[in-house]
């Protein structure tokens, strides 16, 4: 979907001309204030397409990419990687409709939903999409164990037991 621009007329206005075939300069500039001054328009932002690489379920330790991209005419913005439920959360400025954000040697705590967004200046305002589908990055591997075999004798001299 391609953005579009809405334009809302706040108030009528008419010139009258005193010919209607002819518009005099004076009266052309009449009319193209009055537009300028009622004419409210604003960028409506389509929601951006999240893709990840390599798909499917990651192991520990490997790199992952995350790209959002947004059909826009409205360059030149940033584009926010978030994590749903968690700290991650990245932006990157682009001069094309699409960044990459690369995620390295991912770890348990880059598991969970990601959503980017996409935000620019148009006409000194600034407007957003809204939030993109979410995109999964599971992370598989050996969790690490460790254990920490003390003797007898020092266990009981740590905990202040008494010896047999």
């Amino acid at each position: 979907m391609r953005d579009r621009t809405s334009v809302s007329i706040r108030q009528e206005f008419q010139v009258e001309t005193s010919d209607p075939h002819r518009v005099t300069l004076s009266e052309f500039l009449l009319l193209e204030t009055l537009t300028m001054l009622f004419i409210y328009s604003s960028v409506i932002l389509p929601k951006p397409s999240i893709s990840k690489r390599p798909a499917g379920e990651l192991t520990w330790g490997q790199d992952v990419s995350i790209t959002c991209s947004i059909s826009t005419q409205h360059l030149g913005g940033t584009f926010t990687l978030q994590q749903s439920s968690g700290s991650f959360r990245k932006s990157q400025t682009s001069s094309t409709n699409s960044a990459t954000f690369n995620i390295p040697q991912v770890t348990f705590s880059n598991e969970g939903s990601y959503q980017c967004q996409y935000q620019t200046r148009v006409s000194g305002q600034d407007f957003s999409s809204p939030q993109s589908d979410s995109v999964r990055v599971s992370v598989t591997g050996k969790r690490q164990r460790y254990f920490l075999f003390l003797s007898d004798k020092s266990f009981r001299s740590r905990l202040q037991l008494p010896s047999k």
